[in-house]
């Protein structure tokens, strides 16, 4: 079933190899996933975003649908992204210690939020923002030298 419905993804933009190859040469990670993130919102804005509502709403009840349409279309994408973000580490643009899942999830995350629930339009400029914010954390650690991750949260002490 979702082969078939699959088929409504192909509008989405593929991240070729010559794409990852200007990607590795001139972009920093930033710019790769805000680019991954804006080349999402016309499609999800229409057909592709209704399928996908309609197959993580079906998926629900049949996890094999979510699991063949994760595997199918969400994970070379996710893989990508990780990928940018492992760059950026490593180019010391991002702190080493942070997470690439997180990120991925923080950004793509919230943008699939905004798909499912129509809480606010899914703008560009909604993703810029979001990819600007996300990153800002992360690049701010990486300069600092800060650790990402504190053993104890703070806690206020009462007035």
């Amino acid at each position: 079933m979702v082969a078939d419905q699959g088929r409504a993804c192909a509008g989405h933009v593929p991240r070729t190899n010559r794409c990852r190859l200007a990607a590795a040469v001139s972009w920093t990670a930033e710019e790769a996933i805000r680019d991954a993130a804006r080349a999402l919102i016309g499609p999800l804005n229409g057909q592709l975003g209704k399928v996908l509502c309609e197959l993580i709403a079906e998926g629900q009840s049949e996890p094999a649908i979510l699991r063949e349409l994760f595997d199918k279309h969400i994970r070379g994408h996710q893989e990508a992204n990780a990928a940018d973000i492992e760059r950026g580490k490593t180019n010391g643009e991002l702190a080493s210690d942070a997470d690439a899942q997180l990120i991925t999830d923080a950004v793509f995350g919230a943008i699939f939020y905004r798909l499912l629930f129509r809480s606010s339009p899914l703008t560009e400029e909604f993703s810029d923002e979001l990819v600007r914010q996300v990153f800002r954390g992360a690049r701010a650690r990486a300069r600092t030298g800060e650790a990402t991750i504190r053993s104890k949260p703070r806690r206020v002490k009462p007035a």
